[in-house]
């Protein structure tokens, strides 16, 4: 089984799905790996994807025009962010 199978299973969004419709799901993403101090979203840009954390966690900060970060918080696995729409 394709690992990002396995892991939209274990992800608290597809709960209660059935497998057919998480394979579903599975065909249309896409796993992305990101080194520490990699940036995945920047403010002002649309958000067009929804992104599930599947391990690790991801920092959000706000930068200020001089450099200076301010920490918002942690989503961490199990977590996700972007658009969701109907």
């Amino acid at each position: 089984m394709d690992r990002k199978i396995l892991w939209l299973k274990r992800h608290p969004l597809t709960a209660g799905l059935a497998d057919s419709e998480i394979e579903l799901l599975g065909d249309g993403c896409q796993v992305l790996e990101l080194s520490t101090g990699e940036h995945l979203h920047e403010a002002g840009q649309e958000v067009e994807f929804l992104f599930l954390v599947i391990q690790g966690r991801l920092k959000q900060l706000i930068l200020g025009s001089n450099g200076s970060e301010t920490l918002l918080g942690f989503l961490v696995r199990g977590m996700q962010f972007g658009g969701l729409a109907a």
